[in-house]
């Protein structure tokens, strides 16, 4: 488990921080919602306030040869004869979130990244991190967390002819695990992790849902008692649960309809950090349910009457 730490400056005692937990973006297949994911990527490009932790299965990493879950029509268009479907997917990721490359905290590697180092003994985790990592002058290992780990922030305000005033941040951070199709199963989840782990926040992604718990915890600081407000979190996805059906209108069965899951919601959530204030506050919700899209069929009455 490794721990990654950044020290960000800030010259006014109201400047307000936003962290953005994006995971699950399943980049090379069709079902991704790319228009979304792009509209936050320049969301965070576009604002100097902004920075990102990428929480795993950032391509969906489904090669045409060997892989039992490879189906044509459930693939991105661009993907389109290209025989390298995993190398198409790292470098379409590499070009989409390079402008954003030098805000990015961490990168987790998920299970879709692990199969292709499983399946096809394909480091394709460290293949997308490198580059992103060389674009801001950084090496890989400086954004790699692996599977989970920690990322503490130390906010230092330092305007002119003043002391600097401190303020840190820790936020646990694993792909996620394990699934489950009821709120509770969930919130159990995320209470265990804010039992098992010490930080201020937990985000963990994978299940394709978005459910938050709190907590306050008592605790001795400075010589007196305060709650220390503690928060862990399930993000969303940037994966539809459903396809639209191909021109010639035959239907295009999505895995969460194979395994008869519900449909999830999209997008990532944000942390907003007041460090003069020393309060962080969590936005859950930063995009839109998955919209569930049917296409009427008009059958002719001589088909009826076949």
């Amino acid at each position: 488990m490794r721990l990654i730490e950044h020290q960000i400056e800030y010259g006014h005692r109201y400047d307000n921080f936003k962290l953005y937990y994006l995971t699950d973006l399943h980049l090379g297949a069709k079902a991704c919602d790319e228009a979304l994911l792009k509209r936050h990527v320049k969301r965070i490009a576009d604002d100097p306030f902004a920075r990102w932790i990428g929480g795993g299965d950032f391509l969906d990493c489904i090669a045409r040869k060997g892989d039992k879950r490879y189906n044509e029509e459930t693939l991105a268009p661009w993907l389109a004869g290209v025989n390298d479907a995993v190398g198409t997917q790292r470098d379409y990721a590499i070009a989409l979130l390079e402008p954003i490359a030098d805000k990015c905290l961490a990168m987790i590697e998920g299970n879709h990244e692990r199969a292709a180092l499983d399946w096809y003994d394909r480091n394709i985790y460290a293949e997308l991190v490198k580059p992103l990592a060389q674009k801001c002058g950084r090496s890989a290992e400086a954004l790699m967390l692996g599977v989970q780990g920690f990322v503490r922030l130390q906010f230092a305000y330092r305007p002119k002819q003043a002391k600097g005033m401190f303020y840190s941040l820790t936020s646990y951070c694993h792909h996620g695990y394990g699934g489950g199709r009821l709120p509770g199963g969930h919130a159990l989840a995320l209470g265990r992790v804010l039992g098992d782990f010490e930080c201020d926040v937990a985000f963990m992604g994978h299940r394709h849902v978005r459910q938050h718990v709190e907590k306050s915890i008592p605790r001795v600081k400075r010589g007196k008692v305060e709650l220390h407000d503690r928060v862990a979190a399930f993000v969303a996805s940037y994966l539809d649960s459903y396809i639209i059906p191909s021109s010639d209108k035959h239907p295009i069965d999505s895995y969460p309809e194979h395994k008869g899951l519900p449909p999830g919601p999209l997008g990532a959530s944000m942390l907003m950090i007041e460090p003069s204030a020393r309060e962080y506050h969590l936005i859950p919700k930063l995009g839109r349910a998955s919209t569930l899209k049917l296409e009427r069929i008009d059958v002719e009455p001589e088909e009826l009457a076949a």
